[in-house]
């Protein structure tokens, strides 16, 4: 027992004396080689940037015999006199970049791989509070004959090999300014981001392997509680999450909201014109099979499927505001075609979403309501790519029109642009047309007695310019009621003689074939898709029972003569009032 103990005793002794020599030699190794290590860091980055760039940092701790370095307030910077210089000579990068880092700690560098065999191998490194500013500059004029050197190139004078386990940053932020060729500037910035890289490996076989992006075989990049004021000023884009992973090809992002700064009667006056004004949410985007490689080195934006969850979009358009004179605006679609950025989303679902539309009319009472709800869509083959096997962008959406008419629509859409023919087809189910009291009243000065909607189909032909439509609208007990435009009262006469003298009650009528309507409708070229088809079916309707262009001129001249009517009534009214007051004042 007494041997035991003394073993034990002089082994702890020799475990001791052992640790004190290491803590002795890895002081005296880190007091030598700090300085060493500093210059030659430095030295690297220069000669590697051409000397583009100098690396400062306040600190440098090394502990070779724990295979671990820290580094406290680094900073990468550009010195601009070299860049200028770059420029004169036509070889300088048109990406430039500021990095700030609170803190940098490396661990596990294993020594013996690099005076073996000049590798490097490192377990994780982990870098805290990461601030990084790029610019890039399209401006920037390059050599024809440009060589970029790729990252591999910089580094294998020192090292032939680089492997890096993980790593990890966070609290970071980032700051992206573009400068295209036209000299416009667009910004984008994220704050609280964290960046993990899995199995970073860089050689030279890693300059072939297309399956690795970043030489890493995951890259993830998560960004929580995102805030973005966007140029305008009127709008602000959050979310509470986006999850990049190029190993799954996919970027999920939750509670995505794009919400006005402005309530909806003072939004169109803080844009100083009539416009919508949108407020935006999903629960859940889901972007999967993204072609990064493609995206950032071929600059082609490449996406398998894409699908958005819990959509709910209000919209508000206050028409008391008046609209200013501004160029045509071009079709979203035609605005797809158009774009030089090659893009491809092979296929694409909206699902459990519903879209709200309000308008204040001129002269309206209260504002007007149409919703779709329970609306689901399937987005095939959205691209700009004329030479794809598909000639046509699909888009099938159904939906429940006012929370009770199903509603099944078609669109197609050529994906050549000298083909500006877009086709929309669709039909709506049984319906009580009272529910739509909540639009018409407001929007078409009418309320709908009675009515009850038994089929409707319809097909649309467009163009940027003017479209046609063929309808066939199936309805019984058409009852209407004409309101003044100034009170929102119910107007006798008028009602009378549109119902007796112009609508059809029914379609079929008794005894008779059912009716189909055919018109036409010029686009306002200041309105974008969604006006423009709403306002083709609302001539198909108008035809379908019964008014014709006649029919609207007389409707419109009965409006005018009861408004002029009651403003000489209220006129009338107003100066009693008046003659009364003085009365009262004089006794």
């Amino acid at each position: 027992m007494d041997v035991f103990r003394k073993i034990l005793k002089w082994a702890l002794v020799i475990l001791i004396v052992l640790s004190l020599i290491c803590t002795i030699i890895g002081f005296f190794l880190s007091r030598q080689y700090r300085p060493i290590l500093a210059k030659t860091l430095k030295k690297a980055v220069l000669s590697s940037s051409k000397g583009l760039y100098h690396l400062e940092f306040e600190d440098l701790d090394i502990r070779p015999l724990l295979g671990k370095v820290s580094l406290l307030n680094v900073k990468l910077i550009a010195d601009t006199n070299v860049y200028k210089q770059l420029q004169r000579e036509e070889n300088a990068p048109q990406t430039i970049y500021t990095i700030k880092i609170e803190f940098i700690q490396i661990r596990g560098i294993n020594q013996w791989n690099y005076f073996q065999n000049k590798t490097l191998a490192i377990e994780n490194i982990i870098i805290h509070r990461p601030h990084v500013k790029i610019l890039k500059n399209q401006l920037v004029v390059q050599k024809k004959n440009h060589i970029k050197k790729d990252l591999y190139d910089i580094i294998s004078p020192i090292f032939k090999e680089t492997v890096v386990s993980s790593i990890k940053a966070t609290e970071g932020s980032v700051f992206y300014e573009l400068i295209n060729t036209k000299s416009q500037k667009s910004y984008l910035k994220a704050n609280n981001f964290s960046l993990l890289v899995d199995g970073l490996r860089l050689n030279k076989p890693s300059e072939e392997d297309t399956s690795r992006l970043f030489y890493s075989d995951n890259i993830r990049f998560i960004v929580n509680h995102y805030q973005l004021r966007l140029p305008d000023s009127l709008n602000t884009i959050k979310f509470d999450q986006l999850q990049l992973s190029t190993q799954d090809s996919s970027i999920l992002v939750t509670n995505f909201n794009l919400q006005p700064r402005f309530e909806q009667y003072l939004y169109a006056k803080a844009a100083g014109k009539q416009t919508d004004r949108l407020d935006l949410k999903i629960d859940s985007s889901n972007v999967r099979g993204i072609h990064f490689r493609t995206l950032l080195f071929d600059e082609k934006l490449i996406i398998e499927q894409a699908d958005f969850s819990g959509l709910q979009l209000y919209a508000f358009r206050d028409k008391r505001v008046p609209m200013k004179n501004e160029k045509a605006k071009v079709l979203v679609h035609e605005l797809l075609k158009n774009t030089t950025f090659p893009i491809l989303v092979q296929y694409a679902t909206i699902r459990n979403s519903r879209v709200d539309y309000e308008e204040f009319a001129p002269k309206g009472i209260s504002p007007g309501t149409i919703f779709f709800s329970s609306l689901n869509a399937q987005f095939k083959n959205i691209t700009n790519n004329e030479s794809a096997e598909q000639k046509n962008m699909l888009v099938n959406v159904s939906s429940y029109f006012m929370g009770v008419g199903e509603l099944k629509t078609e669109f197609i859409f050529p994906i050549s642009k000298s083909d500006h023919t877009f086709r929309v087809t669709g039909s709506l189910g049984r319906m009580d047309l009272r529910v739509v009291n909540k639009a018409v009243e407001s929007l078409a000065m009418v309320k709908l007695k009675t009515g009850r909607v038994n089929h409707l189909d319809f097909d649309i032909k467009a163009n940027n310019i003017r479209s046609s439509i063929k309808m066939k609208f199936l309805y019984s007990n058409l009852v209407v009621t004409v309101l003044d435009p100034e009170t929102g009262e119910k107007k006798g006469l008028a009602s009378t003689l549109l119902n007796a003298l112009i609508l059809d009650s029914d379609n079929p009528l008794t005894g008779k074939a059912p009716r189909k309507a055919n018109a036409t409708f010029a686009r306002n070229q200041q309105k974008q898709i969604f006006n423009f088809l709403w306002k083709t079916l609302y001539q198909g309707i108008k035809r379908s029972i019964g008014i014709d262009q006649e029919d609207e001129n007389k409707l419109k001249k009965l409006s005018d003569k009861y408004a002029k009517k009651s403003r000489q009534k209220n006129k009338t009214e107003r100066k009693r009032e008046q003659k009364l007051k003085r009365a009262q004042y004089d006794l």
